[in-house]
């Protein structure tokens, strides 16, 4: 081939790698395009999908909470439907064992102290967790030590429907920028919080 035949095959070969992507990333596509338009699927082309079904409608969250589990720091943003506040331990394991930054919405936070207002504080006053509001998130983000991941929600019920998640270097550019937009526009938790 010749230096232009080379690079037009070069970029057919990329073309088609992602509209491979696209097509396995249509669950995650279909729920948060809305709100991200301009989603670039390209980082994502190795990623691993998964999607809740009518056999095992909790599939996303069990790999969100197994990558949890599996790391020391976690941030991210609208991670409450990834693991609803009923999880227990998975809230344990934020609070004691991850160093952990969540922007969540201001109602959301109201329900974790709601729901666990004595282990909220300690993790709170002990370092291990540092909580932020905003009073929109599109879906759901998750940065982990080796990770990094995205929630899609079935909107008329909350429910997480797919989770992708990947070890991709470009990935986690994105993510890092994304999740520093939204942390410049969200509001730091007063540590005393009634």
């Amino acid at each position: 081939l010749t230096g232009r035949g080379e690079a037009i095959a070069e970029e057919v070969l990329r073309f088609e790698a992602n509209v491979r992507t696209a097509q396995r990333l249509t669950p995650l596509l279909e729920v948060i395009c809305d709100d991200h338009e301009e989603f670039v699927v390209e980082p994502f082309v190795d990623a691993t999908v998964t999607v809740a079904d009518p056999e095992d409608p909790y599939r996303p969250v069990e790999r969100f909470v197994t990558l949890v589990r599996e790391t020391k720091t976690f941030r991210g943003f609208n991670t409450t439907h990834m693991a609803p506040l009923a999880l227990g331990e998975f809230h344990e394991h934020l609070f004691g064992a991850t160093e952990t930054e969540i922007i969540y919405l201001p109602t959301i936070v109201e329900k974790l102290f709601e729901t666990y207002p004595e282990r909220a504080r300690e993790a709170i006053e002990s370092g291990h967790l540092t909580l932020r509001t905003r009073d929109e998130l599109p879906y759901g983000l998750a940065i982990f030590d080796e990770r990094v991941g995205i929630g899609g929600y079935d909107r008329s019920t909350g429910l997480m429907q797919v989770f992708v998640d990947t070890d991709a270097p470009i990935a986690r550019q994105w993510a890092e920028r994304l999740y520093a937009s939204v942390r410049a526009d969200s509001e730091s938790l007063d540590q005393t919080h009634e």
